[in-house]
């Protein structure tokens, strides 16, 4: 067996509409492995 590994990333897209494209590629490079997505309302400011 191998060693499994979570990773969590912040990441704060420039241009909305590229989220899909993004998340496709995600997909893509990621094989099978879990993927979760938020997506976080306001900015960091306002917490």
């Amino acid at each position: 067996m191998g060693s499994l590994y979570k990773l969590t990333y912040r990441i704060e897209m420039k241009d909305d509409s590229e989220v899909r494209c993004f998340i496709d590629d995600l997909r893509v490079r990621n094989g099978n492995l879990e993927i979760n997505i938020f997506k976080i309302e306001g900015s960091a400011e306002e917490l």
